[in-house]
């Protein structure tokens, strides 16, 4: 009990400090913590309770995020990833692991879901010491992702909003699409949005 006391307090002084660090020279990769809060401000700002996340990686924003959303829905494509994260959340009644490659298992999430939803969009191919996580037919399904979400929102006469994560590496190369090319599509299939780049997350959202 000692020692897991111990971890968590050095946990907390560690991103402390980074998110101190990051907030005075606003150079690097944001520390997660201040993801956390970009989803927190949208969160509340359109008034969402549903979260459907793809990329569950190792559970960092779900659990960060159990205390914001009465459901929260996540994709995995990594059987080790999908697997601990189904043992971590299994207490969690309103929370649902899903495996399998986002751009097929989107639409299938969808179906069981008729209100606005905030979307975190983070599928895409990483390093995880040293390894490639996983991978689907491309290194990110972004641009099937978002039609798929445009689909959902036209046909429920809804209102999403859509945050995806390492907007530095959307530069039209290695399967990733333009920042200018994910504009075009969210304005070509989301009536009066707007579409900002703020702490390596592209976020878009309804006007206001």
């Amino acid at each position: 009990m000692i020692n897991k006391i111990i971890t968590a307090i050095t946990w907390r002084v560690w991103n402390l400090i980074s998110v101190i660090k990051w907030e005075f020279s606003k150079t690097g990769i944001p520390p997660h913590s201040i993801k956390q809060r970009m989803l927190r401000l949208y969160k509340n700002r359109h008034a969402m309770n549903v979260l459907i996340e793809t990329g569950t990686f190792k559970g960092y924003m779900i659990k960060s995020m159990l205390k914001h959303f009465k459901v929260i829905h996540s994709i995995e494509l990594n059987e080790v990833f999908f697997n601990n994260a189904k043992e971590l959340f299994k207490k969690y009644s309103f929370v649902t692991i899903w495996k399998g490659d986002s751009e097929f298992v989107l639409p299938k999430v969808l179906e069981k879901i008729s209100e606005s939803c905030l979307f975190w969009l983070d599928g895409h191919c990483c390093i995880d010491e040293g390894k490639i996580t996983s991978i689907g037919l491309k290194n990110t399904p972004i641009l099937k992702e978002i039609i798929s979400v445009a689909r959902h929102q036209k046909a429920h006469n809804l209102k999403h909003v859509i945050l995806i994560d390492d907007a530095r590496l959307f530069n039209g190369t290695e399967d990733y699409p333009s920042i200018e090319e994910i504009k075009k599509l969210i304005f070509d299939n989301f009536v009066d949005y707007e579409v900002i780049i703020k702490n390596d997350i592209i976020a878009c959202s309804p006007l206001k």
